[in-house]
């Protein structure tokens, strides 16, 4: 099972993030780019009909996509980093 989420994770990771970025062209504040890669995450793992994932840890790795497509690991360091800074 968590071979099936980590591959989910992996395929969403750049559907979203293109779909964030069609998104963006048309018109969203940048600022809230990050909540809307987890939205679409989370919509489209919902929707993915296929394996035998169970809808809670579709969902999760949803999340997990939407966050890796935003660079929330990327945005968390430059904040502390930041913060060490100031």
């Amino acid at each position: 099972m968590p071979e099936q989420v980590l591959l989910l994770v992996s395929v969403l990771t750049p559907i979203v993030a293109g779909i964030v970025e069609l998104i963006k062209h048309v018109g969203l504040n940048t600022k809230y780019a990050p909540l809307m890669a987890v939205a679409v995450g989370v919509a489209l793992a919902a929707l993915y009909t296929f394996g035998s994932i169970e809808l809670s840890m579709r969902l999760w790795a949803g999340v997990l996509a939407g966050l890796a497509a935003s660079g929330f690991y990327s945005n968390v360091k430059e904040q502390i980093k930041k913060a060490e800074g100031q």
